[in-house]
C-alpha cells in the first residue's frame, strides 16, 4: 500500500508540476547494536525518489541514489529493497552513545531521525590469536580461525578489520564472533610469496597469523 501511495504521488507531482516532498524515516531496525559491531539495519522509509520522464521515449527513469548516515558516518553497502525499504551495514568504529540517522536522496533532499540509533559499551579481548595457517594458493579463498584472548574473550561478539602484509585481501571485515571464535573464508589477491594476516578490532586489539607462503 505505501508503495501504491508513493506511485499515485509521483503521477500526481508530474501532473501538476509540484516538487517532490521531502523524504520521512519512520525506523531503523534494529535501533541499537554494542560497540565494535557492524550490524546490517533497514530504514523504513516514505520517500519518492527523484524521476524524469522521456515522453518520447515513453519511459520513466528513477534516480535511486541514497545516502544514509548514523552519527555522520555513512554506512556501506547501502541498497533499496523492492519493499521501499533501505538496508546497510553500520560502521563497527562507531564508539558507545545515541545518534542521529540521516537519509538524503539524491537531489538533496534529507530527513532526519534524531537519536534514532544507539550504540552500547561492548566486552573486548586483550588479543586475537589465530590457528596455525597452511601455504594457500595466491587468489584462492581458504579458511582462518581466530580466537578472542583475555579476559572478555568469549564475551566478544564483534568484528574484526582483517589486513595482509602484502597484496590485499577480502574481506576486509569479518563476520562477528561467536562466543569468541570465528572461522572465516578469505581470499589474499597477490603474487607468489611470504605473507601474515593481522585482526584488529574497534579498540585497537590486534592479533597475527604466523607466516605462511601464498604459491601459485
Amino acid at each position: 500500500m505505501r508503495c501504491l501511495c508513493a506511485a499515485l504521488l509521483l503521477l500526481l507531482a508530474t501532473a501538476c508540476g509540484d516538487e517532490l516532498p521531502p523524504p520521512q524515516i519512520r525506523s531503523i531496525t534494529p535501533a541499537e547494536t554494542e560497540h565494535g559491531s557492524a550490524p546490517l539495519v533497514r530504514l523504513e522509509v516514505d520517500a519518492i525518489f527523484p524521476f524524469s520522464v522521456d515522453y518520447g521515449a515513453e519511459a520513466t527513469s528513477v534516480d535511486s541514489e541514497v545516502i544514509v548516515r548514523i552519527g555522520g558516518f555513512p554506512i556501506a553497502a547501502t541498497a533499496l529493497l523492492p519493499d521501499g525499504a533501505i538496508t546497510g551495514q553500520v560502521p563497527y568504529s562507531l564508539p558507545p552513545g545515541a545518534y542521529d540517522v540521516a537519509l538524503e536522496l539524491g537531489d538533496g533532499r534529507s530527513a532526519l531521525l534524531p537519536h534514532g540509533f544507539t550504540v552500547k559499551p561492548g566486552a573486548f579481548p586483550e588479543s586475537f590469536s589465530f590457528d596455525p595457517i597452511a601455504d594457500q594458493r595466491r587468489n584462492r579463498p581458504f579458511t582462518i580461525t581466530l580466537h578472542a584472548v583475555g579476559g572478555q574473550a568469549a564475551q566478544f561478539k564483534g568484528v574484526v578489520q582483517l589486513d595482509s602484509s602484502r597484496g590485499r585481501i577480502a574481506p576486509e571485515q569479518s563476520d562477528p564472533f561467536v562466543a569468541g571464535e570465528l572461522t572465516q573464508m578469505v581470499t589474499i589477491f597477490d603474487g607468489p610469496g611470504d605473507v601474515t594476516i593481522t585482526a584488529r578490532d574497534a579498540e585497537g586489539h590486534e592479533g597475527t597469523s604466523n607466516t605462511f607462503r601464498l604459491t601459485n
